[in-house]
């Protein structure tokens, strides 16, 4: 396995030199760009089409477009118009088109003020399974620490069965397990009473759509098998790693255009090279305004081959964590004393207990695992 991936390194390397032109910023900045973004699969919809507007390309602020028509068309076949289920958001129906392995699509957009864009066909091609998504236990120096980080690093392998299939864009969701670091025995709301279910808010479970970009040409392998290739580096100076964690690889078999847009975006996120590194660039994706071609218009419409692989792993052994965690000490039971003074509004205020058993009042956040931007209820996927 090693050599498989120190040689799958050396080809990340070469592609881009080989493969890809450079790339060439075709547009100045300018005001109240218009950002279109979409999806359509073999996999079971709804599909969604989100609709922005951006102040320019040096901001990262995106407001959402809300009245738009959206119709998502299939080539020769039938056509949906898109319901807005959210300011921006707009969505077939449950019902609605379900794309076809083999089938092409575009989307349609007319604004509020009456301009009409429209994507080009994209075909959806065949999926590939993914053959395995595993993590290695992995080191990696980082000059913001006096130590080596330690954590999982996740790697994936797919066996490319279709001929036509040579692009591939990855799209990760983690989700981790976590516990509040102190019990709930008691709350204070004018007095001191038990609380009824101590451990109520103690297990949450939090979900994080990843923004990391992965593309991939894949149509120079002497061999059609994708080894080794890096996901994501998850370290132990957090929480994700301490109970359990999962990780969702979902991907998209892609066509070589939409390659070219993915791949542009993730030079840029990444600074790779001079010209990325020192300014925003825009990036063409296959939106255009029909009455004025000239247009700057952001994002991209994606038809593509969908498959996903979901694994859990438990913590690394062997590993030290390095986050804080919450304790009973001198400042929290002094703070006791000032519960009389304050306001109902504040109530209820939970309590907890030192080693030795005395009261002390902690941080929210130390006895409500909410706090951590998590929830409590545990999703469906879920396996302990």
């Amino acid at each position: 396995m090693r050599n498989d991936r120190i040689a799958f390194y050396l080809l990340l390397v070469l592609l881009p030199v080989q493969c890809i032109d450079p790339y060439e910023p075709e547009w100045k900045d300018s005001e109240n760009l218009l950002v279109i973004e979409g999806t359509i699969t073999n996999a079971p919809g709804p599909y969604t089409v989100k609709i922005s507007t951006t102040p320019g390309l040096e901001s990262s602020l995106q407001k959402p477009l809300e009245g738009a028509s959206v119709v998502l068309s299939e080539q020769g076949g039938t056509q949906e118009f898109l319901e807005e289920i959210a300011p921006g958001t707009y969505s077939t129906s449950v019902a609605g088109i379900q794309g076809v392995v083999g089938h092409s699509y575009k989307i349609s957009v007319t604004t509020p003020d009456g301009q009409a864009y429209e994507s080009s066909y994209e075909t959806i091609l065949p999926p590939e399974p993914i053959d395995t998504v595993y993590a290695v236990v992995e080191s990696r120096s980082d000059p913001k620490y006096a130590y080596d980080l330690q954590g999982y690093q996740f790697y994936l392998e797919t066996t490319i069965q279709n001929e036509g299939n040579a692009y591939f864009l990855w799209k990760l969701t983690e989700t981790y397990k976590l516990n509040s670091d102190l019990l709930i025995p008691y709350y204070y709301a004018g007095h001191i009473y038990p609380f009824p279910d101590p451990d109520s808010l103690f297990t949450c479970y939090k979900t994080t759509e990843i923004q990391d970009i992965l593309a991939f040409d894949a149509s120079r392998l002497e061999i059609p098998r994708i080894q080794g290739y890096p996901l994501r580096y998850v370290d132990t100076e957090g929480r994700d790693l301490y109970l359990r964690y999962s990780l969702l690889t979902r991907q998209y078999s892609i066509s070589k255009e939409a390659y070219v847009f993915w791949n542009n975006i993730q030079k840029q996120n990444t600074g790779f090279g001079a010209l990325y590194t020192t300014q925003p660039f825009q990036i063409r994706g296959n939106m255009v305004n029909i009455q004025d071609p000239g247009e700057a218009v952001l994002g991209y419409f994606m038809a593509a081959g969908y498959t996903e692989k979901r694994i859990f792993v438990d913590p690394p052994s062997g590993v030290a964590f390095h986050f804080s965690i919450c304790t009973i000490g001198d400042f929290e039971i002094q703070y006791m004393q000032t519960l009389p003074r304050t306001w109902p509004s504040r109530w209820p205020i939970y309590l907890s207990t030192s080693p030795e058993g005395i009261l002390g009042v902690p941080a929210p956040i130390c006895v409500d695992c909410r706090l951590r931007g998590a929830s409590l209820e545990r999703p469906d996927f879920w396996v302990d």
